[in-house]
């Protein structure tokens, strides 16, 4: 059980930093200052933080008419579930 928490809490904190991180970049594209690149925001969501760079692009409308990202991020969430679903039956079985 203690792992599950480690788990659901490294979601939850990366979730939070990939929001802030698209957030900060959408505030810089709409002031036309540095941009944080699509590889780092890409990255940032595989690494835990698709969910929330999912709720970014629906509460803070960033990046959803780029392919990449329509079609990337949620990808990359059916990924993550696909693996865990093989964990949760290796370890079931």
């Amino acid at each position: 059980m203690m792992y599950g928490a480690l788990i659901g809490g490294t979601y939850a904190f990366m979730s939070l930093v990939t929001f802030a991180v698209f957030a900060i970049d959408k505030r810089r594209a709409i002031r036309d200052q540095w941009r944080i690149s699509e590889k780092a925001l890409l990255v940032l969501c595989f690494l835990f933080g698709w969910p929330g760079g999912l709720l970014a692009m629906k509460l803070v409308r960033h990046k959803t008419q780029k392919p990449t990202f329509r079609f990337g991020v949620p990808a990359i969430a059916l990924l993550h579930l696909a693996g865990w679903i093989a964990v949760a039956m290796v370890a079931w079985s």
